[in-house]
């Protein structure tokens, strides 16, 4: 950071100067992610009876926002070269080290770091052709602006993901019509009714629904073949899905 401080200053930089922000970002960045992966370990309580699973996702998106604040602020030729080549080279290792992660606070700081080699080559070209062009000074500010939209645009998908969770979207892949539809072809179900699908956290799906049973069957024996079907056929841990057991005769019309 103090390199491209003094780089910045002495190629006259703005990518460059600007790109220090993104350094100080990365350090804060990267401390929100361990501190909500730290929260987000730690047992539930009698008032957060789920845990602070959902810390993680608070987590990745003031990481996301972060980089969404310090790309909106965003010249010896040769220096900025320098410079933006060490800058994505380090980027570049970040990504290939984060980029298998499935958790959202991982995910965010891939995007951070991604972003940030994205902004490091558009540095590098304005380099490039400020150091064959000393005239065309303009093209520092052209391609901070132009890149800068794209790292905006690479942030978009996990957003989307981060509003899922929130809003307890089902996940991809799981849809509550055709589970209830093949919870009811069991021999002993009757109807299947209040099915909820949520995410609290990457990875972590809850399930609940009401099953109505036939008279002569065994409400123990139907509850436990439910789980066990939701667990198979979605890969769903079977802590994480609760099912209430109804007689025909005592339950509410549904439509």
């Amino acid at each position: 950071m103090v390199g491209q401080i003094i780089g910045g200053i002495k190629a006259n930089s703005l990518a460059i100067q600007t790109d220090v922000l993104h350094l100080l970002s990365d350090i804060v960045s990267y401390a929100i992610s361990l501190f909500s992966l730290w929260v987000s370990s730690l047992k539930a309580t009698p008032q957060y009876t789920y845990g602070f699973y959902r810390m993680e996702i608070l987590g990745a998106l003031a990481s996301v926002l972060l980089t969404w604040i310090v790309t909106g602020s965003e010249v010896q030729g040769w220096i900025m070269v320098l410079i933006s080549s060490l800058d994505f080279l380090l980027n570049l290792i970040l990504v290939f080290l984060l980029g298998h992660g499935a958790n959202f606070n991982i995910q965010a700081a891939y995007v951070h770091a991604f972003g940030d080699s994205i902004l490091s080559i558009g540095v590098l070209v304005g380099g490039i052709i400020i150091w064959v062009k000393p005239k065309l000074k303009i093209v520092d500010l052209i391609c901070t602006l132009v890149f800068s939209v794209f790292v905006l645009r690479t942030t978009l998908p996990l957003i989307r993901e981060i509003y899922r969770v929130l809003m307890q979207a089902a996940p991809d892949g799981v849809d509550a019509s055709v589970l209830a539809h093949d919870l009811c072809e069991m021999e002993e179900v009757l109807s299947v009714h209040e099915v909820h699908i949520w995410c609290i956290t990457a990875g972590k799906v809850l399930v609940s629904c009401h099953v109505t049973v036939k008279e002569d069957a065994n409400s123990y024996t139907v509850k436990d073949k439910v789980i066990q079907h939701i667990k198979q056929e979605y890969k769903i841990d079977t802590k994480d899905i609760t099912v209430q057991t109804e007689l025909s005769k005592d339950a509410t019309v549904h439509d």
